[in-house]
C-alpha cells in the first residue's frame, strides 16, 4: 500500500504544526498571555525571584519578598522543584527582570510535548498514523490544554497521555518482568505532574486513573490471586510517583501543617479542615456553558471548547468503533468527568468529596474537564479511522454520517439565525457575533467535508489535510481571548499597569537594607518581589500561622504589619498616622511614605515573657538596662548575617518567620533558634560581640531531594532495561531471518 506524507514524517508533522498554531507566541513578539491579576501580581513575581535566584548562582527555595519570606518550594505552585522549570530560570535576564519572551517560548514548548504525549498514546491503541497526527495536535492546542492560562496548571495536565500510555503497557503485558518497567515508567510520570506546581490536574489524573485501574480490578475479581497481582501494579505506580515528587511532596506537606489557605471561606482553613462543599458550587463547569463546546468564548471558570470537528468526530468514532475494546472504556471516562465537573449536581462528585482523601483540595471541579477532552480526542481518533476505512459499501458509516450532517447543518443555521438577530438588533460590533459566525462556519464546512467523503469527490490526502486545517482553523478562534496583543492598551490591563509602580520601587531599591515596605491597592499584589524589595504583603493563596501569630500579638493587624519591620508605604495618599512622604512618582500618583514609628528588623530582650525557651535550656538572662549595638551584615534570599554586641546576657530577636529548615550559628557554632512572640526567630546572646548567621537549610527538601534521586534512578533503570529488551529482541529477529 503506498504511503501518504502523513505517513512519512508524523512526528515532524505533529510539531510543525503544533508550532504554527502557537506562532503568536513562538515567532512574534506582539503577543502574550500574561494578562490576568494571577499572572502578574502571583505568576511572574514567583518566576522572577526564581530567575533572579539561578541566574545568582543559587537553587531559589526561599521567598524573602512577600509576606516577610515565604518557603517557595513548600508553597508548591511557585514550580520550584519542576525540572523543566529550571533552563526558563536559568536563562539569561533582560534589564534584571525574567524574559517574557522565554516565558512565552516555555508555554508554547510544553505544548510541543502535549502534542507528542497524545500522539503517541493514540499510536498505542492502534490508531492510525494520520488519526493519531490529528489528536495530538487535537490536545495540544484546543480545549483544556490549549487555553489553560495558568503555565502551572498545565505542567500538571500535559502529562496525562503519557501516564495512561504506560497504564496501558501495563495492563497489555504478559508477565512480571515486562509489567515493571512500565509501570516504574509511570508512577514517573504521574511524579512528574505532581512537580509541575499545581495539585489540582494530577489530582484529576489520578481519579481518572483510578477508575481505569478500578474497572480492571473489577474484572480480575474471579481471581484473587490475579487481582492482588493487580492491586500491587497500582502501589507500585503509586510508590514510584511518590518518590519522584517527595522533592515537591514533603516540603508541601511540612508547609501545609503550618499554614492556613484561602478558599473563599468566611475564614481560611488548614490542611486538616475539609473544604467546604458550598464553595465547589462556585467553581463548577456550567452546564450552559457547555454550550460553549462548539462556541469559542462561551465559558465561566474553564475553557470547554472542542469544537464541530473533534465532537463530531468522537460522535462518529462512539457510534462506530463501539464494539472495539477501549472506544467503551474510554466513552465512560469522559462521561464521568464531565459529570464531575458539574460539582453538587454530581453525585459522583459528592462520592469523591466524601471518601476519597485529598479528593475536596481541588476546589475547581471545573477543571475535571480537561480528562473528558481527553477522551473525547481518543473516539475522535476512533472515529476518524472508521471514517477513513469505510468502503462505500459501509451501510452504517453512511447511515451516521448523514445523521451528523444533519446535525451540523441544523446548528449552523441555528447560528446563523443567532448571528442575524444580533445584527437586527443593531450589535454588529459586538464580539459575539464573531463567536456564532466561527461556530456557524465550521458546522457547515465540516459537513461539506464529509458529503465531499460520502461522494467520493476528495482523495485520501485531500480529506485529511482540509480535516486538520479545518480543525486548526476553527480552534484557533479560542486564542482572541487568551492570547492578546501586548501594544493594546485596551486588552492589556495589568501588564500595564505593571509598569505604574516602575519609579516608587525605583526608589525603594536605593534605600538601605533590610526594611520593608507595603503597598496599599484595592488588589492583593506581590510586586515586591517582582522588583526585589521585602514586603510585609502580598498575593499568597496560603500564610504560614507564624506569622498569622505574630501579626496577633500585637494590639491591632496595622500595629503587627508595623512591627515586621514595614518602613516604608506606597500609597497615592497617607494610610496612618505621621507618616511623611519621602517619594513621589512624578508620572504616576503612587507616593511613597516613611513610617517613623515602624518596627526594627532586630533587638535585644533580656525578659523571655514573649519567647518559647524550651530549647534554651537553663539560659536566663537578667535584664541590664539595655544598650547594645545590632548591625547587618549580609542580607540575601537565603541567608543573614547580624553582628550583635550586648552588655548581657540577651535574646536576639529578629522580625523574619519562624519556620522549619532555617538554622542560627553564632561564630560558626551552632545555636538553638527560638520563636518569638509566636512567630518570629529568636537566639540566645553571651555577653560580648556575637556574629549570628540564618540560614535556610531545610531538611524536608534535602530528604525529598535524595528520594526523588532513587525515583529518577528507578525511572532511568526502567527506561534502559526497556531499551535493552528492544535491542534483544532486535537482535533475535535479525538472527531469526538470517536463518
Amino acid at each position: 500500500m503506498k504511503l501518504d506524507w502523513f505517513d512519512r514524517r508524523p512526528i515532524a508533522i505533529v510539531l510543525a504544526v503544533t508550532a504554527l498554531f502557537y506562532w503568536k507566541l513562538f515567532f512574534s513578539d506582539q503577543f502574550t498571555f500574561l494578562d490576568s491579576p494571577d499572572h502578574v501580581y502571583q505568576i511572574l513575581p514567583w518566576y522572577q525571584v526564581q530567575a533572579a535566584q539561578w541566574n545568582a548562582g543559587a537553587f531559589p527555595l526561599w521567598d524573602p519578598y512577600v509576606w516577610a519570606g515565604q518557603t517557595l518550594v513548600g508553597q508548591m505552585q511557585p514550580g520550584a522543584m519542576f525540572p523543566l522549570n529550571w533552563p526558563l530560570f536559568l536563562a539569561p535576564l533582560k534589564d534584571g527582570f525574567i524574559n517574557l519572551k522565554f516565558i512565552h517560548w516555555h508555554y508554547a514548548a510544553m505544548h510541543l510535548l502535549a502534542a507528542l504525549f497524545m500522539y503517541a498514546l493514540l499510536r498505542e491503541l492502534g490508531r492510525s498514523r494520520y488519526a493519531s497526527i490529528f489528536g495530538g495536535v487535537a490536545f495540544a492546542c484546543g480545549g483544556y490544554v490549549g487555553a489553560i492560562g495558568w503555565p502551572q496548571m498545565l505542567h500538571g495536565a500535559v502529562w496525562l497521555p503519557l501516564v495512561f500510555l504506560l497504564f496501558h503497557r501495563v495492563e497489555r503485558a504478559q508477565s512480571g518482568a515486562e509489567r515493571l518497567p512500565y509501570a516504574i515508567l509511570c508512577g514517573g510520570a504521574v511524579g512528574l505532574a505532581l512537580l509541575s506546581g499545581h495539585h489540582q490536574t494530577p489530582i484529576f489524573m489520578l481519579l481518572g486513573l483510578t477508575g481505569l485501574f478500578l474497572l480492571f480490578a473489577w474484572r480480575r475479581r474471579a481471581s484473587r490471586a490475579r487481582l492482588s497481582r493487580w492491586c500491587g501494579w497500582y502501589f507500585t505506580i503509586a510508590g514510584v510517583a511518590f518518590l519522584v515528587a517527595a522533592m515537591q511532596l514533603l516540603p508541601m506537606l511540612e508547609y501545609a501543617e503550618r499554614s492556613v489557605r484561602w478558599v473563599g471561606a468566611d475564614n481560611p482553613i488548614g490542611i486538616d479542615d475539609k473544604l467546604p462543599y458550598y464553595l465547589m458550587h462556585e467553581f463548577r463547569a456550567y452546564p450552559i456553558t457547555w454550550l460553549g463546546a462548539v462556541v469559542p468564548g462561551l465559558h465561566r471558570n474553564v475553557n470547554v471548547f472542542v469544537g464541530f470537528v473533534c465532537l463530531g468526530l468522537a460522535a462518529l468514532g462512539t457510534a462506530l468503533a463501539w464494539k472495539q475494546r477501549w472506544t467503551p472504556v474510554y466513552a465512560a471516562l469522559g462521561l464521568a468527568a464531565l459529570s464531575y465537573s458539574a460539582a453538587h449536581l454530581s453525585i459522583l462528585h459528592g462520592w469523591a468529596y466524601a471518601f476519597v482523601p485529598f479528593a475536596d483540595k481541588a476546589r475547581s471541579a471545573s477543571h475535571a474537564i480537561y480528562i473528558q477532552q481527553f477522551a473525547l480526542l481518543v473516539l475522535a481518533a476512533h472515529g476518524i479511522d472508521r471514517l477513513l476505512e469505510a468502503g462505500p459499501d459501509d451501510a452504517d458509516c453512511l447511515r451516521w454520517t448523514v445523521r451528523l450532517q444533519r446535525v451540523l447543518l441544523g446548528c449552523g443555521a441555528v447560528f446563523l439565525a443567532a448571528l442575524y438577530f444580533q445584527a437586527a438588533g443593531g450589535a454588529m460590533e459586538a464580539v459575539p457575533g464573531d463567536q456564532f459566525a466561527v461556530a456557524a462556519v465550521s458546522a457547515f464546512l465540516f459537513a461539506a467535508l464529509l458529503q465531499g467523503r460520502r461522494r467520493s469527490a476528495l482523495g485520501a490526502t485531500a480529506l485529511k489535510t482540509a480535516l486538520l486545517l479545518l480543525m486548526v482553523h476553527e480552534t484557533a478562534a479560542v486564542q482572541i481571548w487568551h492570547i492578546k496583543p501586548r501594544d493594546d492598551r485596551n486588552q492589556i490591563r495589568f501588564l500595564t499597569e505593571l509598569q505604574e509602580f516602575q519609579g516608587v520601587y525605583r526608589f525603594l531599591q536605593k534605600q538601605e537594607r533590610p526594611f520593608r515596605s507595603e503597598l496599599h491597592h484595592d488588589r492583593a499584589m506581590s510586586l515586591s518581589a517582582w522588583y526585589g524589595v521585602e514586603a510585609s504583603d502580598g498575593f499568597t493563596a496560603s500564610l504560614t500561622n507564624d506569622i498569622l501569630a505574630f501579626i496577633d500579638a500585637w494590639p491591632s493587624y496595622d500595629e503587627g504589619r508595623l512591627r515586621l519591620n514595614t518602613k516604608y508605604t506606597i500609597a497615592q495618599e497617607p494610610t496612618r498616622d505621621g507618616q511623611v512622604e519621602v517619594y513621589a512618582d512624578p508620572n504616576t500618583a503612587w507616593r511613597v511614605y516613611f513610617n517613623p514609628n515602624h518596627g526594627p528588623r532586630a533587638w535585644l530582650e533580656h525578659a523571655a515573657d514573649n519567647i518559647e525557651t524550651a530549647a534554651a535550656g537553663a539560659f536566663a538572662p537578667a535584664g541590664c538596662g539595655g544598650g547594645g549595638t545590632i548591625e547587618y551584615t549580609l542580607v540575601s534570599a537565603q541567608a543573614a548575617r547580624v553582628r550583635a554586641t550586648a552588655p548581657c546576657d540577651a535574646y536576639l530577636v529578629v522580625a523574619d518567620p519562624y519556620y522549619p529548615g532555617w538554622t542560627a550559628t553564632n561564630h560558626g557554632k551552632p545555636t538553638p533558634l527560638l520563636r518569638a512572640y509566636g512567630g518570629v526567630r529568636a537566639v540566645m546572646l553571651p555577653a560580648g560581640e556575637n556574629l549570628v548567621e540564618f540560614a535556610y537549610r531545610p531538611g524536608s527538601v534535602y530528604a525529598g531531594a535524595i528520594l526523588s534521586g532513587v525515583g529518577f534512578l528507578l525511572c532511568c533503570g526502567a527506561a534502559g532495561a526497556l531499551v535493552r529488551r528492544r535491542r534483544l529482541k532486535s537482535r533475535a529477529s535479525g538472527a531469526t531471518m538470517k536463518e
